[in-house]
C-alpha cells in the first residue's frame, strides 16, 4: 500500500506541474535567465539548478513555468529511491525501505520542492545517493557488499558527493557524516576516502576557478544572507524558531521520533548501560546532527532559513522508519504500548504530512475556491504577477521611443536599444520575460557608484562596463507613491569615471503616459509606500573594459541634480535589438 501511495504521489506532482497556476518565483525567473548561458558558477549558487533547468526547457521548447520546473518531482522521486536502497542496504527490509521513502517523499519540505524549481530538490537527490554510497562502501547494515567493489562504491560516494557540491555548498558537511559513518564501521584507516574526495573536489574544481575568476562571490553571497560577522550577540530566539520550524517542514511525529531516541541514547551513554548496536541506526544519527548542529549553531549568531536543514530529512525518514516498523528494538523493551506505537506512529506521520502535500498541489484551485485569488494580502502568487505585469508593460515601451530622443542624436545615430533596473526583483523578471530577444541590464541612479556587486546582473551586466552609446528604458524605485506622477527623471551625475572609462549621460525624458499611469497605480505588496517610475535615457560610454569585475572599494559619489525636461507625447518605432556582448 505504501507503494502504491507513494508512486501515486509522485505521478500526481509530475502531472499537476503542467496545470499549475503559479508564475515562477523571482529565484526561479533568476534561474532561468542563467539557463540560458551556461558556466561554471553563477552569483549566488553552484551551477547545476541552472543546468537542470537548461535540460528541462531543451527538452520541453519552451521556458513556460510548467517546463521550467517539470524535472523538480523527477529529482524528488530519485531523492526519495535513494532513502528506499539506503534503507534496503542497511536493514535488508522492505516494509522499513518503503516506509521510509514514503515518509520523505510526503514530508512538507519534499511536497514544497517538488513543484518549485530550486536547488533543494537536486541537492536532497545527491545527498540521499551519496548516503547509500557511503553505507555500501562501509559495509554498513545487513546488505553484503561483494569483495572487489569497495574501491567502485568510494567512486560512486565521490561523484554523487562533487555534484552536490556543484548543487550547494552545504553539501560539505558530508564531510562529517561520512567520517562518523567510517568511525561507526571502524574503518578510519582505508584508502577508499581519499579517492572519494578526489573525485568530489575535480569535479567542483570548475566552479573554484569561476569564483577565482569572478572575485569569490559566491561565497561572498552565503556569508552575507547568513550574516556571519554582522550580528552581535547570543539569539536564543532564534534557535527556538529554527527547531518550531523544523517541526513544520519535516513533520512533527518524524522529529520527536529523533528526540526521543538521541535522549535515550545519550542517557545510556552517560550511564553506560548496553549501547545500540544497530549500525544502520547510527548512520542515520551521523546523516542527521550534523545539519541540525551546525545550522542550530549558526542560528545564535547569524541567520538561518527552514530549509538550510534540509538533507536532515533523509536520516530523519530512515531513523523514524526503523524505530517504529516491524518489531521496537530490544534494547527497550516491547511492552504495549511500544507495540501499539510501531503500529500507529508511521501511518499518523504519513497521514499528517498528506494535507499539506495536497494543499501544494491545489493552492491555485483552492485560492479562488475560497475566494482568496488576486488579493495581496492572501495570494502567495500575488507580488510575482505584479513582477511579471511589469515585465509585460515594458515589452510594448521599448517598441517605440520618444520623438525628441532621436532628434536630439541626430547627429549621432542610437544603435541600442535596452532595459534597464537597480533592482534583482525588477531585473529577474525583465530578463526572464524579455532578455530572449532585448537585452537587460543593470544600472544604478548614481553612475559613480561602484559597490560591491549584489546579484547577477551587477556583476555580469552591468551596461557601463559594455562601450557604447545605448538608449536605456530605466525602471526604479521611488522615495514614495506620491511622488511618482511629478518626478522628473533622474540619474547623476552627468559624467563619471569609473575603472579607465566615461560614462555619460545625455537626454533623459520620461517614459509613455501609458506605463506612467500603470506604475503611478502599483501598489507594491512588499513596500505599499514605494512608487515605481519610468522613463528614457541616453548614455555613452567610452574606454570601457571588456570584463565587469566587483570593486571591494566603494564611496559612491554624491548624485548631481538634473535639468528638468518635459515628456513630449509622440513616439515612434525603436529599432531593432542587437545581441548584446557578454561582459
Amino acid at each position: 500500500m505504501a507503494l502504491v501511495i507513494l508512486g501515486g504521489l509522485v505521478l500526481a506532482r509530475l502531472v499537476f506541474v503542467f496545470f499549475w497556476d503559479v508564475p515562477l518565483s523571482i529565484d526561479e525567473a533568476q534561474y532561468t535567465v542563467w539557463s540560458r548561458e551556461l558556466q561554471a558558477g553563477y552569483f549566488s549558487k553552484p551551477p547545476v539548478i541552472a543546468w537542470a533547468i537548461a535540460a528541462a526547457t531543451g527538452l520541453c521548447g519552451s521556458e513556460s513555468e510548467a517546463c521550467v520546473r517539470m524535472l523538480q518531482p523527477l529529482a524528488l522521486a530519485g531523492a526519495a529511491l535513494g532513502v528506499v536502497a539506503t534503507a534496503w542496504q542497511l536493514w535488508q527490509s522492505r516494509a522499513i525501505a518503503l516506509w521510509a521513502g514514503a515518509l520523505f517523499a510526503s514530508m512538507p519540505l519534499t511536497s514544497f520542492y517538488s513543484q518549485i524549481a530550486t536547488t533543494d530538490a537536486w541537492f536532497l537527490f545527491f545527498w540521499s545517493w551519496s548516503l547509500w554510497a557511503l553505507a555500501f562502501s562501509l559495509g554498513l547494515g545487513l546488505g553484503r557488499r561483494k569483495d572487489g567493489l569497495e574501491e567502485l562504491g568510494w567512486v560512486i560516494v565521490g561523484i554523487f558527493a562533487g555534484l552536490g557540491l556543484m548543487t550547494k555548498y552545504s553539501m560539505g558537511l558530508f564531510l562529517f557524516t561520512a567520517l562518523l559513518g567510517l568511525v561507526i564501521a571502524r574503518r578510519l584507516f582505508v584508502v577508499g576516502p581519499i579517492l572519494g574526495a578526489f573525485i568530489a573536489l575535480l569535479i567542483i574544481t570548475p566552479n573554484l576557478f569561476w569564483n577565482t575568476e569572478w572575485g569569490y562571490p559566491t561565497l561572498a553571497h552565503h556569508a552575507e544572507i547568513s550574516r556571519i560577522g554582522q550580528d552581535t550577540g547570543i539569539h536564543v530566539g532564534r534557535l527556538f524558531g529554527f527547531w518550531l520550524s523544523q517541526f513544520l517542514v519535516m513533520g512533527p511525529l518524524v522529529l520527536v521520533s529523533l528526540l526521543v531516541f538521541s535522549s535515550q541514547m545519550t542517557i545510556r551513554w552517560a550511564l553506560k548501560l548496553p549501547w545500540v548496536r544497530d549500525t544502520g541506526l547510527l548512520l542515520s544519527l551521523a546523516a542527521i546532527w550534523p545539519f541540525m548542529a551546525v545550522i542550530s549553531l549558526q542560528s545564535l549568531t547569524g541567520k538561518v532559513e527552514a530549509n538550510w536543514a534540509a538533507p536532515a530529512s533523509v536520516g530523519l525518514s530512515l531513523l523514524a522508519a526503523r524505530l517504529w516498523c516491524c518489531t521496537p528494538l530490544s534494547m527497550f523493551g516491547q511492552n504495549a504500548l511500544q507495540r501499539l506505537l510501531s503500529k500507529t506512529w508511521l501511518p499518523a506521520s504519513f497521514v499528517l504530512h498528506l494535507p499539506f502535500a495536497l494543499a501544494v498541489l491545489l493552492m491555485p484551485w483552492g485560492l479562488e475556491r475560497l475566494e482568496m485569488a488576486g488579493k495581496a494580502e492572501t495570494d502567495p502568487r500575488f507580488k510575482f504577477q505584479q513582477l511579471q505585469d511589469l515585465a509585460d508593460k515594458a515589452g510594448p515601451e521599448l517598441a517605440r521611443l520618444p520623438a525628441s530622443l532621436m532628434s536630439s542624436n541626430a547627429s549621432s545615430p542610437l544603435r541600442q536599444v535596452v532595459v534597464a533596473s537597480d533592482d534583482r526583483h525588477f531585473l529577474a523578471y525583465l530578463d526572464y520575460r524579455l532578455g530572449a530577444s532585448q537585452g537587460v541590464w543593470y544600472l544604478p541612479k548614481n553612475l559613480a557608484e561602484t559597490s560591491v556587486a549584489r546579484h547577477h546582473w551587477s556583476l555580469q551586466k552591468d551596461l557601463r562596463s559594455q562601450p557604447g552609446k545605448w538608449t536605456v528604458l530605466f525602471i526604479t524605485k521611488t522615495g514614495s507613491r506620491s511622488s511618482v506622477a511629478s518626478q522628473d527623471p533622474v540619474i547623476s551625475p552627468e559624467t563619471t569615471e569609473m575603472k579607465g572609462q566615461v560614462v555619460q549621460r545625455g537626454t533623459a525624458v520620461a517614459a509613455s503616459e501609458e506605463l506612467r499611469q500603470w506604475l503611478a497605480d502599483l501598489q507594491l505588496v512588499e513596500e505599499p509606500d514605494r512608487g515605481l517610475e519610468a522613463y528614457w535615457v541616453i548614455l555613452d560610454v567610452s574606454n570601457a573594459t571588456t570584463t565587469a569585475v566587483p570593486s571591494n572599494a566603494a564611496m559612491p559619489l554624491e548624485p548631481e541634480p538634473m535639468p528638468k525636461e518635459k515628456a513630449p507625447d509622440q513616439t515612434m518605432q525603436a529599432p531593432a535589438a542587437q545581441t548584446q556582448p557578454r561582459p
